[in-house]
């Protein structure tokens, strides 16, 4: 068993059978510290997965449905990774998200996840959710 796939069964029995708030707030912690995958592309500075990861910290009240709406230091968080993730750096990045949301299991509101570029008014080519094609992006 590769460490990803460890840590993945991991984090699922962590986060099962616990409350949205209580899997919130492991989140925020687990999101510091994990993943080293890199999100590269020619001629743009590599971002690593857990990296990407830390954009999405100010958005676990909304993205766990804990708050009504992203707020703006989420939406100022995103629109900052938007402007990073450029070029063939953008579906490494749509890739990273994607499997991050996979491991996060049943208290990530995925509604939310596909919605929240809109929500913060950010434009994309596609939304990101667990089926995405991140050829699109």
């Amino acid at each position: 068993m590769r460490a990803g796939e460890a840590w993945k069964m991991g984090l699922g029995k962590r986060l099962e059978g616990r409350s949205a708030k209580k899997s919130a707030a492991e989140l925020s912690e687990i999101l510091t510290n994990v993943g080293t995958r890199k999100c590269t592309s020619k001629g743009a500075e590599a971002l690593t997965c857990s990296q990407v990861q830390g954009y999405f910290v100010k958005c676990v009240p909304y993205l766990f449905t804990l708050s009504p709406k992203p707020t703006p230091a989420c939406c100022a968080s995103l629109a900052n990774l938007n402007k990073q993730a450029v070029g063939p750096a953008r579906k490494s990045v749509c890739e990273c998200i994607k499997q991050n949301a996979a491991k996060l299991g049943k208290n990530l509101n995925q509604g939310r996840a596909k919605s929240l570029s809109k929500a913060c008014n950010i434009p994309l080519k596609t939304s990101v959710s667990l089926n995405t094609d991140c050829s699109k992006a």
